[in-house]
C-alpha cells in the first residue's frame, strides 16, 4: 500500500497498457512513376485499451497526413509522391509508431511501374479493362491505385465509383482490385462446386 501511495505522490499510475495491432503487417503500393497515391494504415487495441501515439516514415516521399492518433481503433493516412521517381524503381523501409504501448514498426514496399501518359494508353471499357487485368495484372494494379482511375468512363456509374472509392480503402489492394473486376463485369467470379454423391 506504501509503494501505490509513494507512486501516486511521484506522479506514477498504474496504466494497463495497449496491445495495439497492425489490420496488415506490411504495406505494399503499386505505383506509376509520375504520380500519386495514396493509403491507410488501421491500427486497433487488442485488449480494448486506448492507445496514442504519432506516427513517422523514413522516406520524404511519403507524406503522413495526420501523424497523430488515438482510440481503440484509428486510421494513419499516407500519400506516396512519385513525381521524381524513375520507373521500376522500389522503395523499402520502415513507418515507424511510438505509442503508450511501446514503439512499432510496419515494413512498406512500394512499385514504380510503367508511367500511363494519357487517357489514351488506358482502357476506355470493361471488356479492355478485363483484357489489361489478364495480360499485364502489375499494370492493373499500378492504374487501379493512380488518380487517373477515377476518369476512366466506366466510372461515370455512380455504383462502381462508389465500389470503387470504398475498395480503395481496403489494406490489401490486390483483393481489393480483384473485388472491383468481378463486380464490375471485367472478370468471372471463382466457382465452387461439391460433389455431394456419397462415397
Amino acid at each position: 500500500m506504501r509503494k501505490k501511495i509513494n507512486q501516486l505522490a511521484k506522479g506514477i499510475t498504474e496504466e494497463k497498457r495497449p496491445l495495439i495491432r497492425f489490420a496488415s503487417p506490411q504495406i505494399e503500393v503499386f505505383l506509376a512513376c509520375g504520380g500519386q497515391s495514396s493509403g491507410e494504415i488501421l491500427l486497433s487495441s487488442e485488449n480494448g485499451v486506448p492507445f496514442r501515439g504519432l506516427a513517422y516514415a523514413d522516406d520524404d516521399r511519403i507524406e503522413i497526413q495526420q501523424n497523430a492518433f488515438a482510440g481503440v481503433s484509428a486510421s494513419v493516412s499516407f500519400i506516396v509522391h512519385g513525381e521524381t521517381v524513375s520507373e521500376n524503381t522500389q522503395l523499402e523501409g520502415t513507418f515507424s509508431f511510438v505509442t503508450n504501448g511501446g514503439d512499432l514498426r510496419l515494413p512498406y514496399q512500394i512499385h514504380f511501374g510503367q508511367l500511363i501518359s494519357g487517357l489514351s494508353a488506358a482502357p476506355a471499357t470493361i471488356a479492355e479493362l478485363g483484357e489489361l487485368a489478364e495480360k499485364r495484372p502489375e499494370s492493373m494494379l499500378g492504374l487501379f491505385e493512380s488518380p487517373q482511375f477515377t476518369e476512366m468512363p466506366f466510372l461515370k456509374d455512380d455504383s462502381l465509383r462508389s465500389l470503387y472509392l470504398s475498395l480503395r480503402r481496403s489494406p490489401d489492394r490486390r483483393l481489393a482490385l480483384e473485388e472491383f473486376l468481378v463486380a464490375c463485369g471485367a472478370k468471372k467470379p471463382l466457382k465452387l462446386s461439391v460433389d455431394r454423391e456419397p462415397q
